[in-house]
């Protein structure tokens, strides 16, 4: 049962604007990710709210903002989970 929502969370991720990943998780969790070059003052917290705004079923587990050198990437991402009264029906 749970193998049939986490793809359905994927799928709503993936429409996203902005987003580049999105990885499902066998605890149901769903991991959202946007890469950027220059940040342009956006945060960890913008990248959250940008999510939440779109997807309000969900709860936030976790986010990070991973900074790299160039050449690799940097990105911001957000580990989110259906909300446990949505998980039940």
């Amino acid at each position: 049962m749970l193998k049939a929502r986490v793809p359905k969370l994927i799928e709503t991720a993936r429409d996203l604007f902005g987003v580049d990943a999105v990885r499902g998780h066998k605890d149901g969790s769903v991991t959202v990710r946007s890469t950027y070059f220059y940040r342009m003052s956006r945060t960890t917290e913008g990248h959250v709210a940008n999510v939440l705004k779109r997807m309000p079923n969900v709860e936030v587990i976790d986010s990070g903002d991973r900074y790299a050198i160039w050449p690799k990437e940097s990105y911001f991402w957000v580990k989110v989970k259906r909300k446990e009264a949505e998980a039940v029906k």
